[in-house]
């Protein structure tokens, strides 16, 4: 720049160091700036709360806030726009995102689209990027790729197929001038989601164009669906087109493979990232690697990847070593997982709970007691399971033992009916799964215990409140437990409809008495 920097090469400076995340940069550039006496302007501004933002300096973010109270500068939608990003990434403080929002006179499309970009990042706030989404139109504005890519997402964590088809008809009604490869993007994903893997595939085939995040989503798709085989007959038609797979193809590609039982080319596959692609395993790669060992009962060998791991070993290494042993019942490897998953994480529920029903199928019952009274001494309670199902545009929420919704009469008639017939056709209630000593209740109890799951419960209202032949889609926030996949195999069966359950771990598509999964799970 040769010996004069003047103000705009100072600003230039600064709004690249934010552009590129490079916020500790960017921050010790403005305050020498500030000192000498130069002027800053708007995109300045909008830099120096990026580089807060990158920095996570929530504390030093609300102090360059009230700054720009005194200089007025809070009401100019550039300036907005960063502020509604720094709290909605550092602490996740919607409120104030709000607030700025409102004080801002002569908001546009970018603050708007920042605004409901700050609602997707939070599941918990789904139903209000959708809200603010609606409301953005409602004051003359026309969603872009920006704003539909935001709100799909929320859509499929709602999992709600009728919020993310109407999105989609909005979608091909709209003018959208750019990017529409990442709309289509997200309109497969959010598909997938909602447990529509044929309309996913349809649009997939469809689009005029492909990038890696569309190959990425597709072959996750079928992954988390039980199609391995597709799922890696896409990854090497990806290996013989020009787009490269990056890391989370490969965590997709790794999932197929421990979802399938494929270790050996799992196992292959995780070298070629390394050795062909350059890329380095993170804590998801070597998580899938141990999830996939560890589900095909090669524990041993999913313990030494922990211990070989070139970095420490997090949470998620553990917890799907934890996973494994439940699935194989190895208490001893259980108990040092667990306690690893404590060392990191006193205040998680989780490992207790896992570790409580694992003594529980192994009727270790003092140890039950005792992992339940630590908990109860160190104040944590175990996550509520609870499932969901939306049945004409309404979201239908059960949880276990649910007495509050009005249909559960019909709903507690209809299981029962169901399970005769259910026992007719071979389905023996496994009892273990009630989590409660032999002695302590009767097995009359346990299987009503059983049968009042939040997921026979959804299950059965879908059932009950939709046409004949029509399939339905079940959501847990939990695992599906043992004894309701085995009924509901049954059920689909009887009811002779498609019953999809999507849990916290992949979709279990239910047809003619089969799961998609295969029983390997």
């Amino acid at each position: 720049m040769g010996e004069v920097r003047d103000e705009v090469s100072w600003n230039s400076m600064i709004v690249g160091y934010g552009q590129h995340r490079e916020g500790a940069k960017a921050l010790a550039l403005y305050e020498e700036m500030v000192r000498m006496g130069f002027n800053v302007d708007m995109f300045t501004l909008a830099s120096v709360l990026t580089a807060f933002t990158c920095v996570d300096d929530l504390l030093g973010g609300l102090q360059f806030h009230a700054k720009l109270i005194k200089t007025g500068f809070h009401q100019n939608p550039h300036v907005g726009s960063g502020l509604i990003d720094l709290y909605s990434k550092c602490g996740h403080r919607m409120h104030d995102c709000r607030k700025v929002l409102e004080e801002i006179p002569g908001s546009d499309l970018v603050l708007w689209n920042t605004m409901i970009s700050g609602y997707s990042q939070n599941e918990k706030f789904s139903g209000e990027t959708l809200e603010c989404f609606r409301q953005m139109q409602r004051v003359g504005y026309h969603p872009d790729d920006c704003s539909f890519v935001c709100v799909i997402s929320s859509c499929f964590n709602l999992a709600s197929p009728s919020q993310g088809k109407q999105i989609h008809a909005l979608a091909i009604k709209s003018e959208i001038p750019s990017n529409r490869i990442s709309v289509n993007n997200a309109l497969v994903a959010m598909y997938s989601k909602c447990g529509n893997l044929q309309d996913a595939r349809l649009l997939f085939e469809r689009m005029p164009e492909h990038n890696d995040v569309s190959l990425n989503s597709m072959i996750a798709a079928y992954a988390q669906h039980g199609m391995g085989t597709e799922s890696l007959l896409l990854f090497e038609r990806m290996l013989e087109t020009d787009i490269v797979p990056t890391s989370i193809t490969f965590i997709s590609v790794l999932t197929a493979c421990a979802h399938t039982g494929k270790v050996e080319e799992g196992q292959r596959y995780f070298d070629m990232m390394k050795e062909k692609f350059k890329i380095e395993p993170e804590a998801e790669h070597y998580s899938c690697m141990i999830d996939l060992l560890g589900r095909a009962g090669k524990l041993s060998e999913a313990e030494r990847i922990i211990q070989r791991r070139p970095v420490s070993s997090g949470a998620i290494s553990w917890s799907a070593l934890l996973g494994a042993c439940r699935t194989h019942g190895n208490i001893e490897l259980a108990e040092k997982a667990a306690n690893q998953l404590l060392l990191l994480d006193p205040s998680n529920a989780a490992p207790y709970v896992m570790l409580a029903n694992i003594y529980s199928c192994a009727a270790r019952w003092e140890d039950v007691a005792r992992v339940r009274k630590l908990m109860r001494d160190r104040g944590l309670r175990k996550k509520p399971a609870c499932s969901w199902v939306e049945v004409n545009k309404r979201v239908h929420v059960f949880v276990a033992e649910d007495s509050s919704h009005p249909w559960i009469k019909s709903i507690h008639e209809y299981l029962k009916e169901m399970s005769k017939k259910m026992k007719q056709a071979g389905y023996v209630p496994d009892v273990r799964w009630a989590l409660v000593k032999d002695d302590e209740v009767e097995q009359e109890e346990k299987e009503k215990r059983l049968a009042h799951h939040s997921e026979k419960l959804a299950v059965a209202f879908g059932l009950l409140s939709t046409k004949d032949g029509e399939p339905i889609l079940v959501v847990k926030n939990l695992r599906i437990c043992g004894d309701c996949h085995s009924a509901i195999k049954f059920i689909s069966s009887i009811a002779q409809r498609q019953i999809t359950v999507r849990d916290a771990h992949r979709f279990h598509c239910f047809k003619e008495g089969q799961c998609s999964c295969g029983d390997y799970w």
